[in-house]
Parts: C-alpha cells; structure tokens; sequence
C-alpha cells in the first residue's frame, strides 16, 4: 500500500528523526554550494569589462560613506543577510576588495539596527525594551 516516509508517521521515532535531519541537512549544503558556484559563475559572465570598473568606482569610498551606504541599502530591502549575500559574490569574483566589503557590512548592521528600532518606536514600551 501507499506508505509516506518515516519522519511523517505517527509512530516515526527519534533515530528516524535524527537521519531525516541529516538527510535534510546534507541537501541543504548541498543546495546552498550549488546555488552560490551558480551565482558566482552567472556574476562572472555579466560582470566583465566595464561593469566591473564601474562597480568598483562606485564602492571606492570613504569607509564612514561606505558604512552609511551599506545603512541605507539595508534600509531599503529591510534585511542586512540581503545587503550581505550581494556583496560576499561580489568579493568572490573579484569586484570588490575585502576592504572595501567591511565597511558596507558595517554599515548594514547598523541599517538593521536603527529599522528594529525604528520598527519599535511605533509599537508600545515592551517592543522598544525587546529592540534594545
């Protein structure tokens, strides 16, 4: 008859458990390489030539300018793992420096920061206690 997998039945126990998480984590990392060599490869093709050069122009900042860039890119799609998960393709394929990626980092951070905080100004005082 139909029968589902082990980690779906009722009567499932804890070694089930235990190799259906290993499974799920073993495709997971998997999936996560796949999908980053994949980025990589893609960034690579689009980004030869101008595009490069241009890229790096526009990072070659001061660190402080960098920091509120970074902030204010955070601000504005609300996840600094975003702003971050950008900007790590781009220090792989050689785009931008490492020196260059701290402080956008940084400043994605503190972007994180000040919209939690700002998220909890408008709620009540319990809000801004768990914020801080």
């Amino acid at each position: 008859p139909n029968r589902s997998p082990a980690f779906f039945q009722a009567d499932a126990d804890r070694s089930d458990d235990i190799l259906s998480g290993v499974v799920v984590f073993i495709l997971g990392i998997a999936m996560l390489f796949i999908c980053l060599f994949g980025l990589v490869t893609v960034l690579q093709k689009m980004l030869l030539g101008t595009s490069t050069r241009i890229i790096y122009k526009a990072t070659n900042v001061n660190g402080y300018l960098a920091m509120l860039i970074g902030a204010g890119i955070t601000m504005v799609v609300q996840s600094s793992s975003v702003t971050t998960s950008v900007l790590t393709p781009l220090v792989g394929i050689g785009v931008l420096n490492l020196e260059q990626m701290l402080p956008l980092t940084l400043g994605a951070n503190i972007g994180t920061t000040v919209t939690g905080l700002m998220a909890a100004l408008l709620s009540n005082a319990n809000a801004m206690q768990v914020a801080l």
